[in-house]
């Protein structure tokens, strides 16, 4: 009697690295300050709420309520590094929340680790992020956000009304970006989609002028510790005109400011691991062929 042997060859796992050892974002040495985990949207994606893998701060359409754009829905089939990833797709000023992850209500210290990508870029676009102009408005206690944006020619970030200075724009790519505030820094990194190589670092103490909120300078802290996904910037029934579908693959945040080796560690395995579900169903393929093989031998 035959045996198939199914062996998931290690092609699967190889892809693009970056000079560092694959550490998943749970890892022992970093989970104790791992606040937030989305991951493997096909497994922990359903109805609007996306499962947070690290604790109990679910992402959803609900936490923010209804008014705030289509919904949002599983996206299954996106290619990142040739690895089909799963996303979740949020529609035109749609927004998913979390209310204060870390329980105190403000960071002075966070690093955002995600992978994501939006249908067009514009200062108002910023899918990923720390408190939010569309669901708070433009004034109010919780200004202090921390926003990642997506400028045509400059990514930026934006907080307290201040921005960073880089100049590196992904444009409509799918985008490895990881954000670090501390210690009156701003670090933000991106990662290229087809290398999987650092190609941007921008460390910034802001732009702080001409804040809204009555308020002068910048204070590297933020008043909120509610996380968003989706349409962070634009004002639904406002002024502002930018829109954007955003595909959000994978977020993790910590609260704390890791360290270069840290954050490499995760980055790599972010670029470089299939997700659970994506092996389980590569697996099923391929026991289906060799089975199939084995019938027709």
């Amino acid at each position: 009697m035959k045996r198939t042997v199914l062996i998931l060859t290690s092609t699967l796992l190889t892809g693009p690295l970056l000079n560092a050892a694959p550490m998943a974002p749970n890892d022992p040495s970093v989970s104790g300050n791992l606040l937030l985990w989305l991951t493997d949207a096909t497994a922990n994606y359903s109805g609007g709420t996306w499962t947070d893998s690290s604790l109990s701060n679910d992402v959803s359409n609900s936490t923010v309520g209804s008014g705030y754009g289509g919904g949002s829905s599983l996206n299954a089939s996106i290619d990142y590094n040739g690895i089909t990833r799963s996303a979740v797709t949020i529609a035109n000023d749609g927004l998913m929340g979390a209310s204060n992850i870390n329980g105190a209500g403000s960071f002075s210290e966070i690093t955002i680790i995600s992978l994501y990508r939006v249908s067009s870029t514009g200062p108002e676009i910023r899918p990923v992020g720390i408190g939010s102009k569309t669901f708070e408005g433009v004034t109010g206690v919780n200004f202090d956000r921390l926003n990642l944006a997506t400028d045509p020619t400059n990514t930026t970030i934006r907080h307290d009304d201040g921005r960073t200075d880089g100049t590196y724009s992904h444009g409509t790519d799918v985008v490895l970006r990881v954000t670090r505030l501390n210690a009156g820094l701003i670090t933000d990194q991106f990662y290229d989609t087809g290398t999987g190589t650092l190609v941007d670092s921008m460390t910034s103490a802001l732009n702080g002028s001409g804040s809204t909120n009555g308020t002068s300078g910048v204070t590297f802290s933020t008043r909120t510790a509610d996380f968003y996904i989706g349409e962070l910037g634009t004002l639904v029934g406002g002024t502002d005109s930018a829109t954007a579908t955003t595909d959000i693959l994978e977020v993790a945040v910590y609260g704390t400011a890791l360290t270069n080796t840290q954050v490499e560690d995760i980055s790599d395995y972010i670029a470089t691991i299939p997700e659970p579900s994506t092996l389980v169903l590569t697996g099923i393929m391929l026991g289906t062929l060799a089975f199939f093989r084995r019938r027709r031998s």
